[in-house]
C-alpha cells in the first residue's frame, strides 16, 4: 500500500472559530477531516498521516479516527512548502498528497492514481476534470520525493510540478470531479456544500 498525507498546517483564520477541517460533511455525521481519512483508507492508502501546524489541538479534537499525526511547528516561519517536505516519507517512496480543503473523488478514481505512478517515467500523477480544473490530490513518485526533500522552503509545489517534463507529469481525466480551491470563509464553505450536494446526486 502507498501512504497518504493530508496537509492541514494552515492557520485557517478566515474560517472563524471552526477550523475548516472540522466542519461537517453535508448530509453526513463526520467532520471533513474524518471523511478524508476514511475515504483514503477505503481507496487502499495506508498509513494515512495528518500534518498540522498553526492550530493542532483544535484540529485533533475534531477527528475521532486514528491516524498518524505530526505538527509542523515552523510552518508560519518557514512557509507552506516546509509542510510538503515534511510529508515526504523516509525512506523515499511514492506518496499521495491531499490538501485538507480538497474534496476527494470516488475511490475507483483514487485507485487509478496508484496504477499510473507505476510507469517508469512518471514522477507525478494528478486528477483533473473535463475543464482542466483540479490538480489535487497529487501522487508523488519516489524519484520526485527525493528531489522535493532537497529543495528550499521558499519553493512551491505547483511550480515544482509545472517544471517537470510533460512526459513525467500524468493528468488523469475524471468525470464529475469538482475541485474547490478555496474553502476558507463560511460563505465559501456554504457555496461548496451546495455544489457538493448537487454533485452527489449526479453520481
Amino acid at each position: 500500500m502507498l501512504p497518504a498525507v493530508i496537509l492541514a498546517a494552515g492557520r485557517s483564520r478566515r474560517s472563524g472559530r471552526t477550523h475548516k477541517s472540522c466542519r461537517r460533511v453535508p448530509g453526513g455525521h463526520r467532520t471533513w477531516l474524518e471523511e478524508q481519512v476514511q475515504r483514503l483508507r477505503r481507496a487502499g492508502f495506508a498509513p494515512v498521516r495528518i500534518i498540522a501546524g498553526q492550530r493542532p489541538r483544535r484540529l485533533w479534537r475534531c477527528s475521532r479516527l486514528r491516524a498518524r499525526r505530526r505538527v509542523n511547528w515552523e510552518a508560519a516561519r518557514r512557509g507552506p512548502f516546509s509542510s510538503v517536505k515534511l510529508a515526504m516519507p523516509t525512506p523515499p517512496r511514492a506518496v499521495l498528497l491531499v490538501q485538507n480543503d480538497s474534496p476527494l473523488p470516488p475511490n475507483a478514481q483514487l485507485r487509478r492514481l496508484r496504477s499510473a505512478v507505476r510507469a517508469p517515467a512518471v514522477m507525478a500523477v494528478r486528477l483533473g476534470d473535463q475543464r482542466g480544473h483540479g490538480g489535487h490530490p497529487v501522487l508523488i513518485a519516489e524519484t520526485l520525493v527525493q528531489q522535493i526533500r532537497a529543495l528550499s522552503d521558499t519553493e512551491r509545489l505547483d511550480r515544482v510540478l509545472l517544471s517537470l517534463p510533460a512526459s513525467s507529469m500524468a493528468t488523469l481525466s475524471v468525470r464529475r470531479f469538482r475541485s474547490f480551491p478555496r474553502l476558507n470563509s463560511v460563505k465559501e464553505w456554504k457555496m461548496a456544500a451546495a455544489q457538493l450536494r448537487v454533485w452527489a446526486r449526479r453520481l
